[in-house]
């Protein structure tokens, strides 16, 4: 294809010259031609102006806080290291009462004293689930319970523990110990999901 041409007088004179000439472009039978956009952006020179990639970031994860680690299943393993950084802020005083107690805050199900010395709450709850995993210590369970959660502690044991219930528990006042006798999860009386601590007037509680 011949390319057109133009023509212009100047002083009498016919200028003729080819115009401009059409945009380079290139095509076979199984590509369509090369837009002069396409040109550009496949450019050699443009990919080496091209910024590196940015780095990418790995992400760091937060401390867990309290609203992160409860519930607990007291009866299930603990965490503790995890426990104690969602909850090391919370400092128990010395010689303070904790009382354990259920959704309701009816009544406290057990106490637990810290004595002559500060604690913290997660150091407590693995005294708590010690007691818990342990046959059921009598000095505690006559000292540390008001004499209603006793007989609700009782009734407990015996609805779980079928036809010899009140065998084992005679042999468990007597001060025996059977492998089949209440254990100190039933002071908790199915109440074994932990859902926080909190600090009431002058004692510190959990529940």
């Amino acid at each position: 294809m011949r390319p057109r041409r133009s023509s212009y007088e100047l002083n009498g004179r016919r200028l003729t010259f080819p115009s401009s000439p059409p945009p380079l472009a290139a095509s076979n039978s199984f590509y369509p031609p090369i837009s002069t956009v396409d040109q550009f952006h496949s450019s050699p020179q443009l990919h080496r102006l091209q910024p590196p990639p940015a780095p990418r970031l790995q992400p760091v994860p937060l401390p867990p806080t309290a609203a992160d680690v409860f519930p607990i299943d007291l009866a299930d393993e603990i965490d503790f290291q995890v426990l104690a950084r969602g909850i090391s802020n919370f400092s128990i005083p010395l010689h303070t009462i904790v009382y354990v107690l259920p959704a309701s805050r009816a009544c406290s199900l057990l106490q637990i004293e810290t004595k002559d010395r500060h604690s913290r709450a997660f150091s407590v709850i693995r005294r708590l689930q010690s007691i818990l995993r342990e046959p059921l210590s009598l000095h505690v369970y006559r000292t540390q319970l008001q004499p209603a959660v006793q007989e609700s502690v009782r009734q407990y044991f015996l609805s779980q523990s079928g036809r010899n219930g009140v065998h084992l528990w005679q042999g468990f006042l007597n001060g025996f110990q059977h492998r089949d006798g209440p254990r100190g999860l039933v002071l908790l009386q199915g109440h074994s999901d932990m859902w926080g601590v909190f600090a009431g007037s002058r004692r510190t509680m959990g529940y």
